[in-house]
């Protein structure tokens, strides 16, 4: 009888101590498993703000075209305006020029601001090494921005007398010390500003103040 007992003691324990020991396994790969998706969560995130950062700096270089292309748009504003006010006929009432004067200052600011953006002699294409010279960002030998079209595609300029001027197929790329990189296409159009010529009464004042400016 006491034989008895202290084998089935014997299996009673050695069946406990390989209970515990699988309990143990599996809560060890437990713990692994978790630890291997939080490790995997963290990198994604880490991944993820890698990328948020690279696709901001890309982001930044074409607001910086953009800036650059409003300073175009007011110089060739101002150029097309001072052009109207030069053909200014005194002795036409007012009804007549406000739609002559608007139509002329229209098709003056497109005409200069395609001169300034053009490719060349070509007013069909704008000029990619013209918008490249607003960039103002410090790029270090690690890092790579570039601003081009896509490979099938060219840098087309269109002129609308309503809408203004649409550049097409803008490419900026760029790569950080890291490798992870950021593609941005888009377009961008220059709107027609809204100006108010003067009448008749204020212009001679106007005009004299132009030319002592």
């Amino acid at each position: 009888m006491n034989g008895q007992k202290n084998t089935a003691g014997k299996q009673n324990k050695g069946f406990s101590l390989i209970t515990v020991i699988i309990a143990v396994s599996f809560i060890g790969i437990l713990g692994l498993l978790i630890l291997y998706m939080a490790l995997s969560n963290f990198q994604m995130k880490i991944t993820d703000l890698k990328g948020k950062d690279s696709f901001y700096t890309a982001e930044r270089a074409i607001e910086e075209i953009r800036v650059g292309l409003q300073e175009d748009v007011g110089n060739s504003m101002s150029e097309a305006y001072i052009k109207v006010l030069e053909t200014y006929d005194e002795n036409s009432t007012d009804v007549v020029l406000d739609k002559q004067r608007q139509n002329d200052f229209v098709n003056e600011f497109i005409k200069k601001l395609a001169n300034r953006l053009k490719k060349d002699s070509d007013q069909s294409k704008y000029d990619l090494d013209y918008l490249k010279k607003y960039l103002d960002m410090e790029i270090s030998e690690n890092e790579t921005l570039i601003v081009t079209t896509p490979s099938d595609k060219e840098p087309v300029m269109t002129k609308d007398n309503k809408n203004g001027i649409l550049l097409k197929n803008l490419k900026v790329i760029y790569v950080d010390p890291k490798g992870y990189a950021s593609v941005i296409e888009t377009n961008i159009r220059l709107g027609i500003p809204k100006v108010q010529f003067p009448t008749p009464s204020t212009l001679p004042d106007l005009m004299n103040m132009i030319v002592v400016a």
